[in-house]
């Protein structure tokens, strides 16, 4: 399901036409006035069109604090909508896919569709380690120990193979997977949080940055945050 949750019930009704042009007449999009858990809860949304501005709510506010408290593999990708080009940085806290300006809908909106397609097509690559295929968007990071590297996963299985992180980074280099410390290679798409010290990944787990790969990680993290297509 697509969702579009906007207290303007008028361009909310536009929203839905013009996402009627991407998606075919087997996909359901929804409209709601207000936020609500209980519909998020018990409806898989594939992808959530969020108004920042709902009445008295924030909905970067409220973004953040559905994923604190529903952490899943299956979380909706987020594209927040706002009449107010301010709101745009602001909004990356809540890690949103996109940011699509009221008064720009159409060209906004073709930008974010095709990111869309792009990171779909990324969520489905494979790759093949130890005779077993997995897939890259379920990877969490990537360890180094002496001659060894673990794949680490969502649900923490991990799988070894006999080769070099500095292989592995260039294999991945173009798959959102960046260097980020001499025994760690981290799957953007996973970041929760960064510091300088840490990466914090999924259920605060955390991971080291190394100083050396410290500025060539944050220019890295920003291109693939802020990235159009």
């Amino acid at each position: 399901m697509i969702l579009i949750i906007d207290d303007e019930y008028d361009f909310a009704e536009n929203l839905k036409k013009e996402l009627e042009k991407y998606y075919t007449e087997n996909e359901k999009i929804e409209i709601l006035t207000g936020f609500d858990t209980i519909f998020l809860a018990n409806n898989n949304i594939e992808t959530l069109f969020l108004d920042i501005e709902l009445g008295s709510q924030n909905g970067i506010d409220l973004a953040v604090e559905y994923y604190r408290y529903n952490q899943c593999d299956n979380a909706p990708d987020i594209v927040f909508v706002s009449s107010h080009d301010n709101y745009v940085h602001h909004s990356f806290v809540a890690m949103p896919l996109y940011f699509i300006r009221k008064e720009k809908l159409i060209p906004d909106l073709k930008e974010c569709m095709q990111l869309l397609k792009k990171v779909k097509s990324e969520r489905k690559m494979e790759v093949t380690i130890q005779n077993e295929r997995i897939k890259l968007a379920n990877v969490l990071y990537i360890e180094s120990n002496k001659n060894n590297v673990y794949y680490v996963f969502l649900n923490r299985k991990k799988l070894k193979m006999r080769t070099t992180l500095r292989k592995i980074e260039k294999e991945l280099i173009n798959y959102n997977f960046i260097r980020c410390h001499a025994s760690f290679v981290v799957n953007m798409s996973q970041i929760r949080k960064v510091t300088s010290d840490f990466i914090f990944l999924d259920k605060d787990e955390k991971i080291p940055i190394g100083e050396k790969y410290y500025m060539n990680f944050l220019d890295k993290y920003a291109d693939y945050k802020f990235r159009k297509k």
